[in-house]
């Protein structure tokens, strides 16, 4: 697949999408987070629906006003308050 010789990981993920492979999804959200790709990362988490995992990205971004309007909107109470602290 052309997506991956060419480390396109934001397209070949939403290819997955589209073809109905979401089995591949999380492993692409993995390969997102290892190479500290934020967008990809916080993309694959869209597409798989992971409030948590999108929480988690943008905690790790520096971004803790998302992180606590996203918890709060999909009911991660205790992260919420985590971060609210934080």
């Amino acid at each position: 697949m052309i997506y991956q010789r060419t480390k396109d990981f934001d397209r070949l993920s939403f290819h997955f999408l589209l073809t109905g492979n979401t089995e591949k999804l999380p492993q692409m959200l993995k390969i997102a987070h290892m190479r500290g790709d934020i967008i990809v990362y916080y993309h694959n988490a869209l597409l798989l629906g992971d409030a948590q995992e999108r929480v988690t990205m943008l905690e790790e971004s520096c971004n803790l006003n998302h992180a606590y309007m996203s918890a709060k909107i999909h009911g991660l109470e205790e992260e919420a308050e985590r971060i609210k602290v934080a």
